[in-house]
């Protein structure tokens, strides 16, 4: 008997672009690589983030308390949706490292 679990990860909304990829290209090599299902509804209602009111950790930004979240859900057996969630983790923890390195020094640029 095959065993199919369905999961529901919530991520930043604004990260859902950079989740799915160029045409959906993360998308398409995470159902390939780890052979889980993965939907993100585009007419999904948006959901209030419960990470947005915790307190920021050390070392990382915390989104904005405004910040929704979007459902993602995955199906496939317990390691494919495991895997599947640790790549999302990563997409976005990678993000997130980007805009810290790159995007305070923007706003310390002068306009001119």
């Amino acid at each position: 008997m095959l065993v199919k679990l369905r999961t529901e990860l919530t991520v930043p909304s604004r990260l859902v672009g950079r989740i799915i990829g160029k045409g959906g290209q993360n998308v398409r090599e995470l159902q390939r690589i780890t052979g889980a299902s993965v939907k993100i509804p585009e007419d999904e209602p948006k959901v209030a983030d419960p990470s947005a009111h915790d307190e920021p950790k050390e070392g990382s930004s915390s989104p904005s308390p405004s910040d929704s979240g979007t459902v993602v859900r995955i199906v496939g057996n317990f390691l494919a949706t495991q895997s599947v969630q640790v790549r999302i983790g990563q997409l976005i923890a990678d993000f997130q490292r980007a805009t810290n390195l790159h995007g305070d020094k923007r706003k310390e640029e002068p306009q001119g």
